[in-house]
């Protein structure tokens, strides 16, 4: 069964300790991203800090996790960039799902991940007047 999800939803992502962070859900973009500061990639492994210091859930210890790939995307402004994909788990309302995941500074935006249709398809209706439309 298809599920709503509104604009913004409450997500957390177990395999680096957070509990919860808002993502953006995005239809107008293909691919899921999250706010990161690289550290290290090479053709296995990436290296990268969660958040940044500035965000309050930051935690100082970098995650190194398998390289999937390296992806060349095209953001809304029109910029382009090769940015490194790691799959991961993420958790939504009652329900865990694995995730492929672009990392990406998003220190300009005002969400740390984004949810784009790839992840999306198959799972969520979008209500775009809703907002953390399922919970625990």
């Amino acid at each position: 069964m298809i599920k709503v999800i509104g604009r913004l939803q409450e997500v957390s992502l177990p395999d680096f300790q957070l509990p919860s962070l808002t993502a953006k859900v995005d239809t107008g973009a293909y691919t899921s991203s999250l706010h990161c500061q690289i550290v290290f990639v090479d053709d296995k492994w990436v290296e990268f800090h969660v958040l940044d210091p500035s965000h309050p859930q930051y935690i100082d210890i970098p995650n190194r996790v398998p390289l999937v790939e390296l992806k060349q995307v095209t953001s809304s402004n029109g910029s382009s960039e090769l940015r490194p994909v790691i799959q991961t788990r993420i958790k939504i309302g009652t329900e865990e799902f694995d995730i492929f995941l672009t990392l990406t500074d998003r220190s300009e935006m005002r969400y740390p991940i984004l949810l784009g249709r790839r992840f999306l398809s198959d799972k969520y209706l979008v209500d775009v007047t809703g907002i953390n439309l399922l919970t625990d």
